[in-house]
């Protein structure tokens, strides 16, 4: 629950009310690893051991406020995201965000231009080793900064302005996913990727990874003439072995459905605490298949055929 900034909150004695410092919020974005900045931030003061909280919205340079004596835990965050849901902000230890759920097909895009992409159909197959992992959409750029002990006005000092200093970093991991040596790429029409093992969300005042694993699917594009990019958006992994594998989602001209699993632990496992992976599989066998006149799918296939692929090292 947010408290007031208008009038006094807690029943202290009428001359107690207006007892108060000015802070200036100042962001340091050393740590933002080349992103670009936000629109703004949210900046949330948990006093003492409350569950409530005072919120201020302020520009990415920061701004000042006036906050009443008391010492303070602190939560910042860009305030410009739409796709990550933030949770139990009733206290300064539980404040987290995760994502909506979502489905498998979320990210497929067409890459043959000129077909119809039918609206329904059977849902991909999860990845193996992941059958009940949730699904949950792709979180927005999530930048966050925590602090506590922020004491108003700190000891031996009680005029003037006080100067807080947050310094955000990416909570979220940029997958850079690049498919390979793919044989017959003229036979796609639709595909989608997603990758499993990733963690649901952040607690922000850690900040740390939630252990919940999910899989999180992503869009992918046409690359070169035989080769499919794409990227995918993610809290990254939580602690303990990594186990993550890298699905590809085929939807042919003729209508028929392929999916694709590599297993690509050994190449997130060196890079787990980067903010951007790359990822490089190959060895994609597609049939080699048209769509007749090109204006919509001939069959209705609703089965789909699943490929394991093993990189070799």
């Amino acid at each position: 629950m947010t408290l007031s900034l208008s009038g006094c909150v807690y029943d202290y004695p009428p001359e107690e009310c207006f007892k108060t410092a000015s802070v200036e919020v100042r962001f340091d974005w050393s740590l933002a690893d080349g992103s670009p900045l936000p629109d703004g931030m949210g900046v949330m003061m948990y006093p003492g051991v409350s569950p409530d909280y005072f919120r201020f919205d302020m520009p990415p340079e920061g701004a000042e406020i006036s906050l009443k004596d008391n010492t303070y835990s602190v939560i910042s965050y860009n305030n410009d995201s739409s796709d990550i849901l933030f949770r139990d902000d009733d206290g300064f230890g539980r404040f987290k965000a995760v994502t909506a759920s979502a489905q498998l097909s979320d990210g497929r895009a067409e890459i043959a231009t000129g077909l119809r992409l039918p609206a329904s159909g059977s849902e991909p197959p999860r990845p193996r080793g992941a059958e009940s992992e949730p699904v949950r959409r792709e979180p927005d750029m999530l930048f966050a900064a925590a602090r506590e002990g922020f004491t108003v006005p700190p000891p031996m000092q009680a005029d003037g302005a006080l100067i807080m200093t947050l310094q955000p970093r990416p909570m979220t991991v940029r997958y850079s996913v690049t498919v390979d040596e793919v044989e017959n790429i003229m036979s796609v029409a639709s595909a989608s990727i997603a990758i499993s093992g990733q963690s649901e969300g952040i607690l922000l005042s850690g900040p740390q990874r939630l252990p919940q694993k999910v899989t999180v699917p992503g869009t992918v594009v046409s690359g070169t003439i035989n080769s499919l990019s794409g990227e995918i958006l993610t809290f990254g992994v939580p602690d303990g072995e990594v186990a993550t594998t890298l699905s590809l989602y085929v939807w042919l001209r003729d209508g028929s459905k392929m999916a694709f699993e590599f297993p690509v632990s050994d190449q997130i496992e060196p890079h787990r605490n980067d903010t951007h992976i790359s990822l490089r599989v190959k060895g994609v066998r597609l049939p080699q298949v048209s769509a007749g006149s090109g204006t919509g799918m001939e069959v209705d296939v609703d089965e789909w055929e699943s490929v394991f692929i093993e990189l070799s090292t």
